[in-house]
C-alpha cells in the first residue's frame, strides 16, 4: 500500500511541476507575433541604413581614387622629369559639378590611362580644375580645393582633398 501511495504522490508532484513550467512558456502564436513585428521593423530600418552606408562608401572610394590619381601625376612628373620638363597634371572634366577626371602628360597633352567618371550619387566641386606637378613634385596649386560629397538630401558625408604646393603632398579629410 505504501508503494501505491508513493506513486500517487510522485505523480502529483510531476504533474504540478509540469503545470508550472507550462504557465511560464510562450505559445506559438505569441512567438510568431513577435517575430513578425521584428521582421516589419527590420524591413523598414535596414534599407535606409544600407543606402547611407552605400553612399558613404561610394563617396569615400571616389575620394580615394581621385587622391591616388593626384599622387600618380606627381610620381610621373618626378620619374619622367629628365625627359619631360612640362610635368603631369590632374585635370577635372566638365564644369562644376565635375563629371570626371584624368591624368595628363603636359609635354604632348596625352591622357595617361583612361578618363575616370564621377559615379552617380556623388558630386565633385572646386574652383581649381587642373593641378600640374613639376619635375620636383611641386604643385601648381595648393589648398583645399576639391570637395567630394553625395548628391541629394541629406548630405551623408563630405571629403576634402588638400594639396600642399611646395611638396605636392596629397591628403584628404572627412568634414
Amino acid at each position: 500500500m505504501r508503494d501505491a501511495d508513493c506513486e500517487g504522490s510522485q505523480s502529483k508532484i510531476h504533474n504540478s511541476q509540469f503545470a508550472i513550467r507550462n504557465h511560464s512558456a510562450y505559445t506559438l502564436v505569441e512567438v510568431v507575433f513577435v517575430v513578425v513585428i521584428i521582421a516589419i521593423i527590420a524591413a523598414i530600418v535596414i534599407p535606409r541604413s544600407r543606402g547611407s552606408l552605400h553612399t558613404r562608401y561610394l563617396v569615400y572610394t571616389t575620394t580615394r581614387h581621385m587622391a591616388a590619381d593626384l599622387r600618380l601625376a606627381r610620381r610621373l612628373a618626378i620619374a619622367h622629369g629628365s625627359t619631360n620638363s612640362s610635368g603631369y597634371s590632374f585635370r577635372m572634366i566638365g564644369s562644376v559639378p565635375y563629371t570626371g577626371w584624368r591624368v595628363r602628360d603636359e609635354s604632348d597633352a596625352s591622357t595617361v590611362g583612361i578618363d575616370k567618371t564621377v559615379p552617380s550619387g556623388v558630386s565633385v566641386s572646386g574652383t581649381q580644375s587642373a593641378i600640374t606637378f613639376s619635375t620636383i613634385g611641386e604643385a601648381s596649386y595648393s589648398g583645399s580645393d576639391l570637395t567630394i560629397t553625395n548628391t541629394g538630401t541629406p548630405t551623408v558625408v563630405t571629403y576634402t582633398i588638400d594639396v600642399i604646393q611646395a611638396t605636392g603632398h596629397v591628403a584628404f579629410t572627412e568634414s
